[in-house]
């Protein structure tokens, strides 16, 4: 994620100007939420200043949280394409390293009310599918935030504009390098440290022009044009299940060498490890293992 193309967008909304977040995608065109450009007077807050814009892209009618907004202003250099993906939610899994950066209403201070803030965590592939009369189909995604929320949150039903995650929506979510999303709201539901995000395979679900509008900002021509991003397997990986190196070891190269012949060759057995009680086997096995893996 550039932070340089991480950016604010104010509106007015019956009088009160608000405020949300966004991404420069491609050219001088901003990704964000749908309900981030409902009102008038609407801008984009970049690094070098406030420039006024327009909306291109307004999924509210159709029911799809997702907007592209173009900044007005021809002045300002245009950037290159964002690689855009979409997350594979066949098999259940977990998109680690994912990161969103925006303006949440708990980072702003008097003396700076738009401070950015990044939150790290990972995409559960098996949560947000939703059942229907025509079937299931595949809803928001939640990202799961690491650490802790920035305060404790209330616990009941609340306004999401009430919330210290306000002003989070509509920053991108990235996996690794390449976006996959953006933020809709706090996701209460599902925790303090829980936003739910939207996929940007929704667009299939727009009408008109709006679904090409906005793959060509993705730069893709149509949704399964876009390449898939999958979660690796949910649970810890194996190293974490290895026990720890006993203080003192006695190598067994002889044992060792045996050891990686049989269960490396390409007709590999399985392979039983066989001794008195408190021998090492475990202790020689994990060291194998440990090996391997360095």
């Amino acid at each position: 994620m550039e932070l340089d193309r991480v950016v604010a967008l104010t509106r007015v909304c019956d009088g009160v100007r608000q405020g949300g977040s966004g991404y420069r995608l491609t050219g001088r065109y901003v990704l964000s939420a749908a309900h981030c450009v409902q009102g008038i007077d609407l801008a984009v807050v970049l690094p070098e200043g406030e420039r006024s814009a327009r909306v291109v892209v307004d999924g509210k009618p159709a029911g799809v949280d997702l907007a592209l907004v173009e900044i007005t202003d021809t002045t300002i250099a245009p950037v290159a394409g964002t690689r855009c993906e979409r997350v594979e939610r066949t098999v259940s899994g977990k998109v680690e390293s994912c990161v969103t950066v925006g303006y949440p209403s708990f980072a702003s201070t008097q003396a700076a009310p738009l401070t950015t803030a990044q939150v790290d965590g990972f995409i559960p592939t098996g949560s947000g599918l939703v059942y229907s009369d025509i079937g299931r189909r595949q809803g928001l995604l939640t990202l799961k935030t690491e650490g802790v929320p920035p305060r404790e949150l209330p616990r009941g039903e609340i306004e999401l504009g009430r919330t210290p995650w306000s002003g989070m929506s509509g920053a991108a979510v990235f996996a690794g390098e390449v976006l996959v999303g953006v933020v809709a709201e706090h996701h209460l539901a599902e925790g303090d440290g829980s936003l739910s995000v939207i996929p940007l395979d929704t667009v299939v679900r727009l009408a008109g022009e709006d679904p090409q509008a906005l793959l060509a900002a993705f730069g893709a021509s149509s949704t399964a044009a876009l390449e898939i991003v999958s979660g690796g397997p949910v649970g810890h990986p194996f190293r974490s299940r290895l026990p720890d190196p006993p203080p003192l070891q006695v190598a067994r190269p002889t044992l060792e060498a045996a050891l990686r012949a049989s269960l490396l060759m390409p007709t590999a057995q399985p392979v039983v490890l066989w001794g008195m009680g408190g021998s090492g086997k475990s202790a020689v096995a994990a060291r194998f293992a440990r090996g391997i893996q360095d």
